[in-house]
């Protein structure tokens, strides 16, 4: 059997599924802030964040009352992260099929190409 971290006498609280989110989101949002034009409160958070995580993984050793406030100290960031992050980290943009075709190089006449073929034995009732 694996040993464990921390002692076995500390009651282990476990994250909601909606702090694990935040925190994935604000990890996310500080991996690509650096550079980004209206990112800027989220770049300067972004040592708090990293000092807040090894704070966090540091004090699963510690005492309960060092672990408790490592979580709140991470999870203040992370709430801090999460709401400076841009409008545009939220908007979910569509994409449409004939994007991912270029995107992957294929011009728009092999695209229309493709669309003539495929649509002619549908409009001549499948012969």
């Amino acid at each position: 059997m694996c040993k464990r971290a921390r002692r076995a006498d500390l009651p282990y609280i476990p994250w909601t599924d909606q702090q694990v989110a935040r925190l994935k989101w604000a990890n996310l949002f500080v991996s690509i802030s650096p550079g980004r034009p209206g990112w800027e409160a989220v770049d300067a958070l972004a040592r708090r964040f990293c000092d807040a995580v090894v704070a966090f993984g540091r004090a699963g050793t510690a005492s309960n009352g060092q672990l408790d406030q490592a979580r709140r100290d991470l999870a203040k960031v992370v709430d801090e992260i999460v709401e400076a992050a841009p409008a545009e980290a939220w908007e979910n943009p569509t994409v449409t099929p004939e994007q991912t075709l270029a995107d992957a190089g294929i011009s728009d006449r092999r695209q229309a190409r493709y669309q003539r073929r495929m649509s002619s034995p549908l409009g001549r009732g499948g012969e």
